[in-house]
C-alpha cells in the first residue's frame, strides 16, 4: 500500500489540528450556562480570574519549550537522543513548575494583595498555582504529537481533554456546587489526567527517558527563553485587565466581562478555521510572483469581509444569546460584545501583516516587538479606562490595543517587505461594519430592551436579511469562487 504524499499528509494533519484546536476553544463557550447558572457573577469573576492566571502563567512555566519542541524534535535522528530530549524537556517544565509553586507559597501575601484580592490563598489560589504544572505538561505533550505529525492523536487527545474537563466541571460546579474552587479543580485534574496518560504512553513506547541532559538543553533553552515574552503577551494583557476590574470595581464586573468575552470569541472559532487555511496558502502564493500577490490581496479582503459579516451577526444577536445562556445578573454584558467583536476583526489586519514578517526569516524574531508593544498598550489603557468605565473600560482597552498592535505591525511589515493585503478596502469595510452594527442595535439602545423583545428581534432579523442579500448580490462571484477554495 502506497504511503500518502507529503502534501496529502500535511493537509490531513492540518484538518486534525483544526478540529483539536476548535474543540479546545469551544468548550468554554458550551460550558457557559453551567458556570453562570450555578455561580453568582462575583463567584464567576473569581473563577475567571484564576483561569486567566493559569492560562497566562502556565506559559511562564513552559519556558517557550512548546516552540522548541516543534523546532528541535525532528533534528534528533537517533531514537535514544530524541527520548533524552523529550525527558529533559519534561523534567525542566516539572522543576520550573514546582519552583514557581514554592515562590507563590513564600510570597502568598503579595499574591493575595495584588493579584487575588479578597480570595483565600488556601485552597483556591494555591490550587490555581498548582494547576500551572499539569497545564504546561499537557501543552508540551500536545506539542510532541504535533512535532511527530500525529494529527489524529492530537485531535483525539484534545477531544478527550474537552470531555474530561466538561465532566469534572459538571460534577464539581453543577452537582457539588463548589463554585470557583470546582472550576479550578477541573482545570487541575483535566490536564493532570491527560498529561500523565501521555507521559506513560511516551515511556512505554520508549520515546521518553526521565533525565536531565545539559548538552541537549543548552541550545534548546537558548532558543526557547526569548520566546517567553511573546507567548505571555497574548494573554497577559487580558489577565491584567481583569486584575484592574477586580481591584477598582468588583469580581462581578469581571464576571460580566468574561461572559462578553466568551460570546465575542465565537468569531475566533471562525478565525481559527480560516487562518489555518490561509497561513500555508500565503507562503505558497508568495512564491508565485505577481499573480500570487494579486491572489493574496483578493483573498485577504474576502476573509476580512467574512469576519465583518460574522461580527455583525454576533454583535446584533448577543443580547438574545446571553439571555438564553446566562441568568439575569449577566444580561448587560451584551453591551460590550460589539466592541470586542470589532476588535477581533481588526486583529486580522495584524495577522496578515505579521505573516509578512514571519516570511522574512531574518525579521521574524522582531514579531515579538509588535505583540509585546500591543500588550503594554492594553495594560496602560486598562489602567486609565477601567476605573472610569468598569467592564466597558476593559473592552475599550482591548479595542484600542488591537488597533495599536495592527498599526505597529503594518508599519513594521512594510519596512520588511511590501505586500498589499488590500488594507484600504479593509479599513473602508471596517467603518461600514461599525456603522451597520450601530444601526442594527439602535432599537436596543433607544428603547433599552431587556431579554427577548419580539419587535427588537424582528427588526434585527429583517436588518440581517437585507445585509445578507446586499452582500451576496454585491460579491456573488467572489463568494462562490472562495467558498470553492475553502472546500478544496
Amino acid at each position: 500500500m502506497d504511503s500518502p504524499s507529503p502534501l496529502k499528509k500535511v493537509f490531513n494533519n492540518s484538518i486534525f489540528f483544526s478540529i483539536g484546536t476548535l474543540a479546545t476553544k469551544a468548550i468554554s463557550f458550551f460550558m457557559l450556562p453551567v458556570y453562570t447558572y450555578c455561580m453568582s457573577d462575583t463567584e464567576y469573576g473569581k473563577a475567571s480570574t484564576i483561569l486567566a492566571f493559569i492560562s497566562t502563567f502556565s506559559l511562564l512555566v513552559l519556558l517557550g519549550l512548546r516552540a522548541a519542541i516543534l523546532r528541535f524534535y525532528e533534528s534528533f535522528k537517533e531514537k535514544s537522543e530524541r527520548s533524552r530530549f523529550t525527558g529533559s524537556v519534561f523534567f525542566v517544565i516539572l522543576f520550573n513548575g514546582f519552583f514557581v509553586l514554592l515562590l507563590s507559597v513564600i510570597f502568598k501575601n503579595f499574591l493575595i494583595k495584588y493579584l487575588f484580592t479578597d480570595m483565600d490563598f488556601y485552597p483556591l489560589v494555591f490550587m490555581g498555582v498548582l494547576s500551572l504544572i499539569p497545564e504546561a505538561l499537557y501543552y508540551a505533550y500536545q506539542s510532541i504529537l504535533q512535532a511527530k505529525q500525529h494529527g489524529k492523536s492530537y485531535t483525539v487527545n484534545s477531544i478527550a481533554y474537552m470531555f474530561v474537563y466538561a465532566t469534572l466541571n459538571i460534577i464539581f460546579v453543577l452537582f457539588l456546587r463548589m463554585g470557583a474552587l470546582g472550576m479550578t479543580l477541573g482545570m487541575f485534574l483535566a490536564p493532570a489526567v491527560m498529561s500523565i496518560a501521555g507521559i506513560i504512553r511516551l515511556i512505554k513506547n520508549r520515546e521518553m527517558i526521565i533525565c536531565i541532559d545539559i548538552k541537549i538543553l543548552r541550545p534548546v533553552l537558548k532558543y526557547s527563553l526569548p520566546i517567553v515574552p511573546h507567548d505571555l503577551s497574548a494573554t497577559l494583557a487580558t489577565y491584567i485587565s481583569k486584575i484592574f476590574l477586580n481591584k477598582t470595581v468588583s469580581y462581578a464586573a469581571t464576571g460580566q466581562y468574561t461572559v462578553a468575552s466568551q460570546i465575542s470569541n465565537i468569531i475566533s472559532l471562525v478565525q481559527t478555521s480560516l487562518n489555518l487555511a490561509f497561513h500555508p496558502w500565503f507562503y505558497e502564493q508568495m512564491e508565485n510572483g505577481e499573480e500570487g500577490r494579486k491572489n493574496i490581496k483578493n483573498f485577504s479582503v474576502f476573509i476580512f469581509t467574512v469576519y465583518c459579516y460574522a461580527s455583525i451577526l454576533i454583535a446584533l444577536f448577543s443580547q438574545e444569546v446571553i439571555t438564553v445562556l446566562t441568568p439575569g445578573e449577566y444580561r448587560n454584558a451584551w453591551k460590550i460584545v460589539p466592541i470586542m467583536t470589532v476588535a477581533l476583526v481588526i486583529n486580522f489586519i495584524y495577522y496578515t501583516h505579521a505573516l509578512t514578517i514571519f516570511y522574512n526569516i531574518k525579521a521574524s524574531r522582531f514579531i515579538a516587538v509588535c505583540s509585546i508593544s500591543g500588550a503594554l498598550f492594553n495594560i496602560i489603557a486598562a489602567y486609565f479606562f477601567v476605573p472610569v468605565y468598569n467592564s466597558l473600560g476593559a473592552a475599550l482597552a482591548y479595542f484600542v490595543s488591537k488597533c495599536f498592535t495592527a498599526l505597529v505591525t503594518v508599519f513594521y511589515s512594510r519596512r520588511v517587505q511590501m505586500v498589499d493585503f488590500g488594507l484600504s478596502k479593509m479599513i473602508i469595510y471596517l467603518f461600514i461594519t461599525i456603522g451597520l452594527i450601530t444601526a442594527g442595535l439602535s432599537y436596543s439602545f433607544i428603547f433599552d430592551t431587556v431579554g427577548f423583545d419580539v419587535k427588537n428581534i424582528v427588526f434585527k432579523l429583517v436588518f440581517t436579511v437585507l445585509i445578507t442579500v446586499v452582500l451576496f448580490v454585491w460579491k456573488k462571484d467572489v463568494i462562490i469562487k472562495y467558498i470553492g477554495f475553502l472546500k478544496k
